[in-house]
This record gives structure tokens, sequence and C-alpha cells, in this order.
């Protein structure tokens, strides 16, 4: 699966979070070595599902085997 770390380059007219002279960032250029998205959704997951207390089952999908969620609520 393709990494994750867009060429921020591409994204300079982004304001992030309404932040004036903040730049656009990847997980890959933070942690200084390659992140894939596999690697990053699942904690990404978790963490959502904490902060807004529902569970969140994984699947593979027959599509291309790609990682996907759903949401259940509480």
């Amino acid at each position: 699966m393709e990494g994750a770390a867009p060429p921020v380059q591409e994204y300079g007219s982004i304001v992030p979070c309404g932040l004036i002279g903040k730049e656009v960032t990847s997980l890959s250029k933070e942690m200084q070595r390659n992140v894939t998205v596999n690697e990053a959704i699942r904690p990404l997951y978790e963490q959502f599902a904490s902060v807004y207390q529902c569970d969140i089952s994984f699947h593979n999908a027959l599509e291309n085997d790609k990682l996907y969620c759903e949401r259940l609520l509480i």
C-alpha cells in the first residue's frame, strides 16, 4: 500500500488548522522513516474509538485487500 508520505510541497497553499505560518507535514517526515497507511490506520482508529467512545471492527476488504473499518455506536 502507498506510504503516508504525500509530496507536501504540493500543499504549500494550505493553512493547516488555521495556523498561519505553519507548514503541512506527513507521518513519514515526522517519524523520519517510511510510514505506510496500513501501519498507521489501526492506531488512528483505536484512538478515534477511545475519544468518541465507540467500537470499531476491522475487516480485510476483498477488493485489493485494503483495510477498512465499520463504526459501531455503543
